[in-house]
């Protein structure tokens, strides 16, 4: 979970800094009382269905090893999704035993225009030896991509997320901006996903929750190609 790779840790340092922050207080044992939780990010919960069950079994296991005190979930970007999708498939009996709080970091609680970047000109996600584009058809087959890409039922109407020399696009005309950029099979694929994660929003139950953003950070509002 530190690093995305074993080699070159520099490039690829993950939750690399935050481990060594929280080992700095001896409470925190990695692999103990400081556990991670990878997924298969492609994929959406629904197609996830182990994970879901082996999350819960981690988070008994730590609440146990640390002498049944309850447990804090944190969750960044997709994994705050997960996090959200799994706290709303518990019990509020279990909850209340098992779950301190929920931090949520950078989530992209309806949707974000980084997504829709990847669907339309693909993202190498830092991986400086390979161009976005190479990445675009493999990216354009993630469901948990297009879930994630700005939802109209948050993002306005008048608010144009892509610009090109000929048109304006917003969250309300996927399948002109689909259609146009050669993907037109997108349009029916966003009709099955885009909804999932924000569903799971509406139906969050957990009290205790922390939604942090970064600041000084540059986010994706707008994409304009010319």
């Amino acid at each position: 979970m530190e690093y995305l790779h074993t080699n070159g840790r520099r490039f690829f340092n993950y939750f690399g800094s935050l481990v060594n922050f929280f080992e700095q207080n001896k409470f925190f044992i990695k692999n103990f009382t400081l556990r991670g939780a990878p997924y298969d990010f492609r994929k959406l919960p629904y197609e996830n269905t182990d994970f879901m069950d082996k999350l819960k079994s981690l988070v008994e296991e730590t609440y146990k090893n640390a002498n049944r005190r309850p447990v804090v979930l944190l969750g960044h970007s997709m994994g705050s999704l997960y996090t959200l999708n799994f706290l709303n498939k518990q019990t509020k009996l279990w909850k209340k035993k098992y779950i301190k709080s929920y931090i949520s970091v950078s989530a992209p609680f309806g949707g974000t225009v980084k997504a829709l970047l990847g669907v339309i000109t693909g993202d190498n996600f830092g991986i400086f030896y390979r161009t976005p584009l190479s990445f675009r058809p493999i990216l354009r087959s993630f469901s948990s991509i297009i879930s994630t890409i700005p939802d109209p039922r948050i993002w306005p109407s008048d608010q144009v997320i892509i610009t090109t020399p000929d048109k304006n696009y917003t969250a309300h005309n996927y399948p002109s901006l689909f259609q146009d950029i050669g993907f037109p099979v997108g349009k029916f694929i966003e009709g099955i996903f885009l909804n999932v994660f924000l569903d799971f929003l509406l139906l969050l139950t957990h009290s205790v929750i922390h939604q942090l953003y970064c600041q000084n950070f540059k986010h994706f509002l707008r994409c304009i190609f010319s």
